[in-house]
């Protein structure tokens, strides 16, 4: 009875550090927004898009950890609330201080977003019942949070042929890894594939940045190369005129 319970209380606590990680993961773009914001007091070169696909895929995670899809993963529901909340805040405060020109460009992806995250709320329910529903909204929270990686994985076939992490933030990937890993592990203890399978891949792509950050982290970058050649050749004809 007293194994039972403190296995209990270990699932929770592993649990629960699951949605702090997760909301940590959700909250870095916007520390990095602000950052920018801070400095030049415009939205720059940031744009709006990734924000707009952790939208969609916390409103898809969200419709299927609600009770009347699946059952028992109201955690799930907590960790992609919060980042449906950082997201929408990142949207709003990108559109108040962007140029009307990017506002214009922007402003209908964001119906799109909202759109397609309204159908997959309502349509499902209308039209399936039961484990039916559970599949659909499954397969699509799975397959979408699966193709949200993409940049990821253009981010390591970069680092992999450059062998330079210059672009590759060792934080951000520490904490895809412990995401993805927290949740796959959340998931194999409810032995729900739709939880388990993006966030195992979540978790691999982490693990290969992590891995590639350690290995290239000293290699510089070749702008940095350049100007470190011209500064020492500069350096020694200053010596030989000094001569």
């Amino acid at each position: 009875m007293i194994f039972l319970r403190v296995c209990s209380n270990s699932c929770f606590l592993f649990h629960e550090t699951g949605i702090i990680v997760g909301a940590f993961s959700y909250f870095r773009p916007v520390i990095v927004f602000m950052k920018t914001v801070q400095r030049q007091w415009t939205t720059g070169d940031l744009s709006a898009t990734p924000c707009l696909l952790t939208y969609v895929k916390c409103t898809f995670f969200m419709w299927y950890a609600l009770p009347d899809v699946s059952r028992g993963n109201h955690l799930l529901f907590i960790c992609n609330f919060v980042g449906f909340l950082f997201a929408s805040i990142y949207i709003v405060t990108f559109l108040w201080l962007s140029p009307r020109v990017v506002v214009l460009k922007n402003v209908g992806a964001i119906f799109v977003a909202i759109a397609i995250s309204t159908a997959h709320l309502v349509l499902p329910r209308a039209w399936l019942h039961g484990y039916e529903r559970q599949l659909l909204c499954g397969l699509v929270a799975a397959g979408f949070s699966i193709c949200t990686c993409w940049p990821s994985v253009k981010i390591i076939d970069s680092v992999m042929k450059t062998k330079n992490v210059e672009f590759m933030s060792f934080s951000a990937s520490i904490s895809m890894f412990l995401n993805g890993s927290l949740w796959f592990v959340f998931g194999l203890h409810g032995l729900d594939p739709f939880v388990m399978l993006p966030n195992g891949f979540t978790s691999v792509l982490g693990a290969l940045q992590v891995i590639l950050y350690l290995v290239y982290r000293n290699n510089k970058s070749e702008a940095e190369r350049k100007k470190k050649i011209k500064y020492n050749s500069n350096d020694t004809i200053m010596k030989k005129n000094s001569k």
